[in-house]
């Protein structure tokens, strides 16, 4: 399971945000504004890798979305769905798709 919804990242190092102070840097909140991960520059951390995480994850429900359909399209197609499908299980712990056959010969799975 995950937080549903979408997620945005705010960047708390602006001037005016009201955070200058919390030295957290990035965080990714949920539509209900609650916090679910912080992206700072902790260790040697670049400020521009810091703020493409924090986009990436903010993007991740999105982009999961955008798999799971995209393995459904491929699948009735016929197409080896074998690595959007471990993507998603990656993402979700989803056991369910176990059934999905990591082989495929001649276009069809086996």
């Amino acid at each position: 399971m995950r937080t549903p919804g979408e997620w945005v990242y705010q960047d708390h190092r602006l001037k005016g945000t009201g955070f200058e102070d919390w030295n957290v840097g990035l965080t990714i909140r949920d539509r209900r504004n609650i916090c679910l991960a912080q992206v700072g520059h902790v260790d040697a951390a670049v400020i521009d890798d810091a703020l493409d995480n924090a986009r990436l994850m903010a993007a991740a429900p999105k982009l999961l979305a955008a798999c799971q359909n995209a393995r459904a399209l491929l699948s009735t197609l016929g197409r080896d769905v074998t690595e959007l499908t471990e993507a998603i299980k990656a993402a979700t712990r989803d056991n369910s798709l176990s059934h999905v056959s990591h082989q495929v010969e001649r276009g069809k799975y086996v």
